[in-house]
């Protein structure tokens, strides 16, 4: 899946660290921008994008650097990296049905409700989570402007499964899939 350059801006804001976030409506933040910004990474991207709904945002704010940084940490290890591969292909595949679902509904125009975040992408799966997450974000956004309105949220039920279990796998302190061996010096919790 490749980002969708409509929903990355320009850079607009030279004068700001680059993991504060740029916001239309409220001083809203990334947790974990320090954390984030400290990795030292072989790769690296920075990206603004832009997300219409407040369920992804959310998701985004709280929990991308997080996730960012644990991806990066366990994808390091061979024995994570056929569950993670796994959980991130899941994820794909539900936010391309979420997409085709909404492909039929125009992208209305924005509402002034709109958070763009400055996001240091430190891995390529940092970078595919961030572009199925602002897929999502856009479809459901259609979704909610559609005559589904009402029931829009009801189509995202999958992604969010597909998307709570590969949390729950990068956030267990040893994963459910790959136990590492007793005597593993060393500790993925952080």
């Amino acid at each position: 899946m490749n980002l969708d350059r409509s929903l990355v801006l320009p850079d607009r804001t030279p004068d700001l660290p680059p993991t504060v976030a740029v916001v239309s409506r409220c001083d809203l933040t990334m947790r974990g921008a320090d954390r984030i910004e400290s990795l030292p990474t072989r790769f690296e991207k920075r990206v603004e994008v832009k997300f219409h709904t407040w369920q992804y945002c959310r998701d985004m704010r709280r929990d991308f650097n997080l996730l960012s940084e644990i991806l990066h940490r366990k994808w390091r290890h061979p024995e994570h990296r056929p569950a993670i591969a796994t959980l991130l292909k899941d994820l794909e595949d539900e936010v391309d049905a979420l997409t085709n679902s909404a492909r039929k509904y125009p992208l209305p125009p924005d509402t002034g409700k709109e958070v763009v975040l400055a996001l240091r992408l430190i891995s390529p799966q940092a970078e595919s989570l961030c572009e199925m997450l602002a897929g999502a974000d856009r479809a459901l956004f259609k979704l909610l402007h559609s005559e589904i309105g009402p029931t829009a949220q009801e189509e995202c039920n999958a992604v969010n499964h597909k998307y709570k279990r590969l949390k729950k796998y990068l956030l267990a302190r040893r994963s459910p899939e790959k136990k590492l061996p007793e005597n593993h010096s060393h500790d993925d919790s952080h």
